[in-house]
């Protein structure tokens, strides 16, 4: 009877520790995937490299400027036109695209929302017009 008392204590041991381990895992950071198109006079969609694309906040509140956007990261679109923006928790914040042209002027430009939730990828698209 003693050696089954031991090797149940054992077992319930051995089962705690795999569902504290289990639990101490960081979850995987939110994740959301920009794509950036341009949509001919035909319809037909073409994925654009070399656009920036901002992630950031505009702020509400009497103490913040409402026009002041906070920048929170910036990046420059892949040969594929996607970039990917990654965050260590949930939150919802505004996407903006442009396009340069030669000069350095916006010649295409448009807007999005990135939803971040933890352990998930959001994939959304950019229009530029």
């Amino acid at each position: 009877m003693g050696t089954y008392v031991k090797l149940a204590a054992v077992a319930l041991l051995l089962l705690f520790s795999v569902i504290i381990i289990d639990s101490c895992k960081k979850p995987e950071p939110a994740k959301v995937l920009v794509t950036v198109v341009i949509e001919d006079s035909l319809g037909d969609e073409y994925k654009v490299e070399g656009a920036t694309v901002k992630l950031y906040s505009k702020p509400n509140g009497s103490y913040i400027d409402p026009q002041e956007e906070i920048l929170d990261q910036e990046q420059i679109t892949n040969p594929v036109g996607v970039v990917e923006f990654l965050k260590e928790n949930d939150c919802i914040l505004n996407l903006t695209a442009t396009f340069l042209d030669e000069e350095n002027n916006i010649q295409y430009s448009g807007k999005g929302i990135g939803i971040f939730k933890l352990e998930e990828v959001y994939e959304t698209k950019i229009e530029m017009h």
